[in-house]
């Protein structure tokens, strides 16, 4: 065997594992109801440097763009998420940036009149590419009534006091609920 076919024949195993390797989707509890952003609610601090929460709902390299100032601080509403097993799925990346600023999610609800977090430890925009269909996070938490959801986007230069201002590029966003009795 020569070098040329080696190298060839490791290429097509490389390409077919590819093939053969689940989608990030895979095993995403998002069989029943898929829903998107329903409005921007804040940013602050930060900035918005181009398109809005209705960029976020197809997975089509269309961005909403936020910057941090001093740092970022952004939040979406999502309504009338059905009760049920609750997931999160978030597709973006960040441009390269001299203090390798990245950018973390977490979501909440009112739980009668108190607020209920759910924090997503994983879900981090930390690359300057991104996974195409985006990543699926089960956030191991059920609902039994139709709620209101805030998902939020915060800079972890922030706990830090970086001086850049960098940038986060959300391509798509969705609570999913899997359903109770599903």
């Amino acid at each position: 065997m020569t070098i040329r076919s080696g190298l060839k024949m490791m290429l097509l195993a490389a390409a077919a594992m590819i093939l053969a390797a689940p989608s990030a989707m895979a095993g995403c509890p998002c069989d029943v109801s898929v829903i998107l952003a329903a409005a921007d609610t804040s940013t602050s601090p930060g900035q918005s440097c181009g398109g809005n929460y209705l960029d976020t709902h197809v997975s089509d390299d269309t961005y909403q763009c936020l910057q941090e100032t001093s740092a970022l601080t952004h939040t979406w509403r999502f309504d009338n998420v059905p009760a049920g097993a609750i997931s999160f799925v978030r597709e973006g990346n960040r441009p390269a940036n001299p203090n390798g600023d990245n950018f973390k999610f977490s979501l909440w609800y009112y739980a009668g009149a108190s607020p209920y977090y759910l924090l997503v430890p994983a879900a981090i925009i930390k690359k300057t590419f991104e996974l195409q269909g985006g990543e699926c996070f089960d956030l191991s938490h059920t609902t039994t009534e139709t709620e209101t959801f805030w998902v939020v986007v915060q800079d972890t230069a922030a706990e830090g006091g970086s001086p850049h201002q960098a940038t986060v590029n959300i391509d798509y966003l969705a609570v999913c609920s899997s359903g109770v009795g599903d």
